[in-house]
């Protein structure tokens, strides 16, 4: 499967032709199926993995076993890493929740071409600062509305999502039980 150098604009802008060649070259694409595992709780990432196709999510466990997910994927382009440190273990772990295609660029790759070339340096740093800005926004939403608030910026901002994964990892997203995702569902 090739990979076109303008998916490297969609999350982040970048017009820089020789860089986002090189970051083609760089490039490997992986496919993972619906339920797969991307990367471990506790696993050290060694990949920087960027979204082509599908949705995915991270999700921690609760000491009863209880999956908490704290961010869902689903925008072209978007890092799917579960922290912008690359030298500690993954906090959480990362799942395909729809079959995923995955853009991969090896850590220490970037990070050592980084080092000589502040174009792909800048363009990473664009990549993590709105992935991370991304997720705080989200976070700081989803605390402040009430629930059916939540359900209806969930569908605004995750178009189609809903029909697509589990209502479970949605509750579970959005802060709110099955139960109650199932009611705000129907009086809307």
């Amino acid at each position: 499967m090739s990979l076109d150098p303008n998916f490297f604009c969609q999350y982040a802008p970048c017009d820089n032709q020789n860089l986002l060649a090189e970051l083609v070259a760089m490039a490997s694409i992986q496919q993972f199926q619906k339920r797969e595992i991307i990367l471990e709780l506790g696993t050290q990432q060694k990949w920087f993995y960027l979204l082509k196709q599908g949705v995915a999510c991270s999700y921690s466990l609760q000491s009863d076993g209880s999956e908490i997910t704290d961010c869902i994927m689903a925008e072209p382009g978007m890092p799917v890493m579960p922290s912008p440190e690359f030298d500690i273990p993954s906090p959480t772990y990362i799942e395909a929740l729809t079959d995923c295609t995955l853009v991969l660029l090896k850590i220490s790759d970037v990070q050592n071409k980084a080092q000589y070339n502040p174009g792909l340096a800048t363009l990473i740093n664009r990549y993590l600062s709105r992935a991370w800005h991304d997720h705080y926004k989200t976070e700081s939403t989803l605390r402040l509305l009430p629930a059916r608030d939540r359900y209806k910026w969930f569908l605004k901002e995750y178009p189609g999502v809903i029909d697509r994964v589990p209502h479970s990892r949605i509750s579970s997203f959005l802060g709110m039980s099955p139960i109650t995702l199932s009611r705000v569902r129907a009086s809307i």
